[in-house]
């Protein structure tokens, strides 16, 4: 888990976001923020990990591994899912 935790904060230092400031923008503390990158916590659901997604304005591929890495079904798969492929 300690991967994903430097995966969000090389996203989030690119996207210059502070924890504070990403952490108020998708409504959770900053300390859960701090918990997440030191590998301490998970994130908590798939809609807190496309809300992240969105505030680091990830592109469709980075929101895919994103959504790999934190535990969770890529966008991709979702849709050919969906799609009954």
């Amino acid at each position: 888990m300690a991967s994903f935790g430097k995966l969000l904060r090389d996203l989030r230092t690119r996207a210059n976001l502070s924890q504070r400031t990403l952490a108020q923008q998708v409504d959770i503390t900053a300390s859960y923020v701090s918990r997440i990158e030191r590998g301490e916590r998970e994130v908590g659901s798939h809609s807190l990990a496309l809300q992240i997604a969105k505030i680091l304005c990830l592109s469709p591929e980075e929101t895919d591994l994103w959504l790999t890495n934190a535990g969770y079904i890529s966008l991709r798969m979702e849709q050919l899912a969906n799609e009954g492929v």
